[in-house]
């Protein structure tokens, strides 16, 4: 017959219960590791799995400690009134990952560069970056796009980020890498993969460029070049 159970820490691995079984664990940290179901046999210590109970997406200032696969949690920022972004955990990434979504988009670039010079690729997008670093979370970014590059130089997108405050002066911005890289003299789609993004000194805005560097000098095409973020816990 199924029982109710109680205690601290994970049951799975450790306590054994029928199927249909419930653990209730007194030190959870949320909603999403506070009750756990039996799903298989009496003899087996193994099958606990967590339940979401409805799936609750609470509110905190911090995220939670010892969350399970697919818990979702608000995450405060700032000062009232208050920002939240949605936050999902990922057990096979091991990290909180935020949605993802675009941050800059640049429809087209043509533009003579000197060789091995970074260049910005169209203008620069603005996010409320401080907000988020100061919640213990890290920007990751993904460039792509069509890139035609008519010499058989290096041609490098990367991305650039610049710290300003409000009212106030750009900092000192990071430093250029590139985070894709072709030698291909035909148009061709680059993409970068997530990527954690540059350093920056943290302040309340950060203004982001899309960059573009050959290794000599030359007339390249961008096309479509897109910048989406998300953040990481």
């Amino acid at each position: 017959m199924p029982a109710i159970l109680h205690g601290d820490g994970n049951p799975e691995g450790i306590v054994f219960a029928p199927q249909g079984s419930a653990f209730m664990r007194r030190d959870n940290s949320g909603i999403g590791n506070a009750i756990y179901a039996k799903t298989t046999g009496a003899t087996l210590a193994t099958g606990w799995q967590a339940v979401n109970v409805g799936n609750a997406e609470l509110a905190s200032s911090s995220l939670p400690v010892g969350p399970v696969d697919g818990q979702v949690q608000r995450l405060r920022l700032g000062s009232s009134p208050y920002e939240f972004i949605r936050m999902v955990y990922d057990s096979t990434y091991g990290h909180w990952v935020g949605g993802a979504e675009i941050l800059l988009q640049s429809v087209s670039s043509s533009s003579a560069n000197t060789g091995n010079v970074w260049m910005n690729i169209g203008v620069g997008a603005v996010i409320p970056y401080k907000a988020l670093t100061d919640a213990a979370l890290t920007l990751q970014v993904r460039i792509s796009g069509v890139c035609h590059n008519p010499s058989a130089g290096t041609l490098d997108l990367g991305v650039q980020l610049t710290p300003y405050a409000v009212n106030g002066g750009a900092g000192t911005a990071s430093t250029d890498s590139a985070l894709v890289t072709t030698t291909s003299t035909s148009d061709v789609m680059l993409d970068s993969g997530w990527v954690t993004a540059p350093a920056i000194t943290a302040n309340t805005l950060a203004k982001v460029y899309a960059r573009l560097r050959d290794s000599v000098t030359n007339n390249n095409v961008a096309d479509s070049v897109t910048i989406w973020g998300r953040w990481i816990g």
